[in-house]
């Protein structure tokens, strides 16, 4: 493995993507190559080329956003993640708020939003999401303990 590895991937996956968007000369219309752009892009995220997956996001939003479920959501939660990277939470706030209004309500959106208000430092609306995840499972798991946690000791509740 290692950063060597990691980078001949992200070459194949980039030249993959390019042999495939020759194919078809629609580009990002063909719902092949979105599905393969928001696939590299997440190539991207995960290897921290944050300026690539930005240049490729760009390059897919309209498309993404013109089709409706799934790929609108799809596009959103990744660009929260890309701007999380980048440290534009506020960004990423408002397009996980906008998956949750697209959305029916789901552990996993709602705990994304939980800690990017955190991070915001806006606890009592992180704690919010936090209990609205646990309650739609069923149960207090240890990640919202861990969550719920982090809010008390950023609010300095230490009881």
């Amino acid at each position: 493995g290692g950063l060597e590895e990691n980078m001949r991937i992200v070459q194949k996956c980039e030249a993959d993507f390019a042999q495939l968007m020759a194919s078809y000369p629609e580009g990002f219309r063909a719902p092949e190559i979105l599905a393969a752009g928001l696939d590299l892009a997440v190539v991207y995220l995960k290897n921290y080329s944050l300026d690539k997956a930005d240049t490729l996001y760009s390059a897919m939003e309209s498309q993404c956003m013109s089709r409706g479920l799934p790929w609108d959501v799809k596009f959103m939660q990744d660009l929260a993640t890309l701007r999380c990277k980048q440290h534009r939470q506020a960004e990423a706030a408002q397009l996980l708020e906008e998956v949750a209004k697209r959305t029916p309500p789901h552990e996993a959106t709602l705990r994304n939003l939980g800690t990017v208000y955190n991070m915001l430092r806006e606890h009592d609306k992180a704690r919010t999401y936090f209990e609205a995840a646990s309650k739609l499972v069923g149960e207090v798991e240890k990640e919202d303990l861990w969550n719920l946690g982090i809010v008390e000791m950023h609010k300095k509740n230490f009881d």
